[in-house]
């Protein structure tokens, strides 16, 4: 059921989009064309925005959608005040690019380094702390073998990235709209820490979502949301897959 949004049903008159704002974001359910937006990019943003809507997570707090270019170096950005802000030039520029296969090279140089500092520290016997780095250099390679991608967004390309990038920051709306998260991932005073605490998340549980997801609880929320809605809820660790719906399970019922 979730909150209901009584503009869904009041949308701006047809041709009322101004340059480069998409409009409010219940527009996406009409058949209206928006100002200076490729039509495949509005239907794979109005896909993500009307699947959340079907589930009943966007509600009243999120009001815009816009493609700009203060977003700094990010894809997207939601904002508190309601709008989502999405780097038109960044989706044309790496709509198609393997972001995994670079990541997977980086990947791999930093597991090789890992091995050759265990390989060094074999030959240096006696000395102290030794056993105790070799483990945690050991801890990081098995945590860097989890880590499939940088971020939910990058082992799709085309239009899937969009509709990726575009649930991960209304991820970010719905966690703005009902303060889940707070501050570092180990913070156990929010609503989803607490959850993540009470079923033992731990590093290579997040990481096995994104190495984007380690940064902060918020961040964490919304690469998990955009997994759990883009089909891909089996790739969540159980554990945190649970912390997750125990969540939005306080707020929003099914």
């Amino acid at each position: 059921v979730g909150y209901k949004d009584e503009n869904f049903d009041k949308p701006l008159v047809k041709g009322k989009a101004v340059t480069k704002s998409v409009g409010k974001i219940g527009d996406y359910f009409t058949n209206n064309k928006m100002a200076g937006l490729k039509p495949e990019y509005q239907d794979a943003i109005s896909g993500a925005a009307l699947k959340l809507k079907n589930k009943g997570y966007i509600n009243q707090k999120i009001k815009t959608i816009q493609f700009n270019e203060n977003t700094g170096k990010e894809w997207g950005r939601m904002s508190k005040s309601g709008t989502l802000s999405l780097r038109k030039s960044f989706f044309d520029k790496h709509l198609n690019n393997d972001q995994t296969g670079i990541f997977n090279k980086q990947k791999v140089k930093k597991i090789q380094d890992a091995e050759s500092f265990i390989n060094t520290l074999k030959t240096r016997k006696g000395v102290f702390g030794a056993e105790e780095s070799i483990q945690d250099a050991l801890n990081r390679i098995t945590i860097l073998k989890s880590t499939k991608r940088f971020s939910t967004a990058d082992d799709v390309v085309g239009l899937a990235r969009i509709e990726s990038v575009t649930i991960h920051e209304l991820g970010h709306a719905v966690d703005f709209a009902n303060e889940f998260t707070d501050g570092e991932v180990t913070n156990a005073g929010s609503l989803f820490g607490k959850h993540l605490k009470a079923n033992r998340v731990k590093e290579i549980d997040i990481k096995t979502v994104s190495q984007y997801a380690a940064v902060n609880q918020k961040e964490l929320f919304a690469e998990t949301f955009t997994l759990y809605n883009t089909g891909k809820k089996s790739q969540i660790p159980k554990n945190l897959l649970k912390a997750f719906e125990s969540t939005l399970n306080e707020v929003f019922i099914e």
